[in-house]
């Protein structure tokens, strides 16, 4: 009897790991098939953007290497966790402080419950401090432009400068300090 108990639970197990194996098979299909979704839509503006709007293929590589893991290609974020770039930094930089704050995210990093359209993201944004002033600037106009985000930039829009960063450097913030910031940017009228 003993061991017809422990052949069902066997098999019981290797069920549940088979389901959660396939499980898993679809969530990461269906993740990729949304990232496709996006590079398709993305695929539609190819060539459309003005000249002085494209995003900068620097940019599009540090982006690759730094940020991609948690905002995903597509710039939409993960879900609970990481919020989206796409059609979120616009809004952002267009802010009075909107750009140091940017800089300073970049910088200093982000930790704490945020709010965008109505979704609370409670991860936690590493300092990317190491990646000199050019390259935080690249990788933030990357972010700026891509996705469709160049279309939602306030028509005075100037790309970010290594020498805006430099600015920004040597602060001492901390990732709760940036969060308060956010807090501040979005009281500001």
């Amino acid at each position: 009897m003993r061991r017809e108990a422990w052949l069902i639970l066997g098999m019981g197990a290797v069920v549940i790991v088979i389901t959660a194996s396939l499980l898993y098979t679809i969530y990461l299909f269906s993740q990729t098939q949304h990232d496709q979704d996006d590079a398709d839509r993305t695929a539609e503006f190819e060539g459309t953007l003005p000249v002085e709007a494209t995003a900068d293929p620097g940019g599009e590589q540090l982006y690759a290497r730094s940020c991609v893991a948690c905002h995903r290609e597509s710039g939409r974020g993960r879900a609970g966790a990481f919020p989206p770039l796409a059609g979120h930094l616009p809004s952002l930089y267009a802010r009075e402080g909107g750009t140091d704050y940017l800089i300073d995210v970049v910088l200093y990093g982000l930790s704490g419950d945020i709010e965008v359209d109505g979704e609370t993201y409670r991860g936690f944004m590493a300092p990317m401090a190491h990646l000199d002033d050019g390259d935080v600037a690249e990788v933030l106009n990357y972010s700026l432009q891509a996705w469709g985000n160049a279309y939602q930039l306030p028509e005075d829009f100037t790309a970010i400068e290594a020498e805006d960063v430099a600015d920004r450097r040597d602060q001492g913030l901390a990732p709760g300090d940036v969060r308060d910031k956010r807090k501040e940017l979005f009281e500001a009228p």
